[in-house]
């Protein structure tokens, strides 16, 4: 199965989701759209895989806010629609160029 160009995929683990979603978190400082569509793949991702609360067979506790991620999963989508990306239409921003006056 195709993975996408964050490299993430049905087969990726919680562990790799993460990384992905921490290492493309900061999409808005660098202007990177890259970046901000392999954070949206993630912030997916997290949402339909991990619960809002688990405890491990340690007892070790991990509470998750969906809230949260749904936010900053908007907000993602936001920068991309106002650089002229819109994940899932195919459709990008059309630039025109003339050369009309060039000499």
């Amino acid at each position: 199965m195709p993975g996408t160009p964050s490299g993430l995929s049905s087969s990726s683990t919680i562990a790799q989701i993460k990384a992905v979603y921490d290492d493309n978190s900061a999409y808005f400082e660098l202007q990177n759209t890259s970046y901000a569509l392999a954070f949206v793949t993630a912030c997916t991702m997290l949402l339909r895989r991990i619960p809002k609360h688990s405890r491990s067979a340690a007892g070790t506790e991990v509470d998750l806010d969906p809230g949260l991620i749904r936010e900053q999963l908007a907000d993602a989508r936001k920068f991309l629609a106002a650089n002229g990306i819109f994940p899932g239409s195919g459709a990008v921003r059309q630039v025109d160029v003339s050369f009309e006056c060039l000499r």
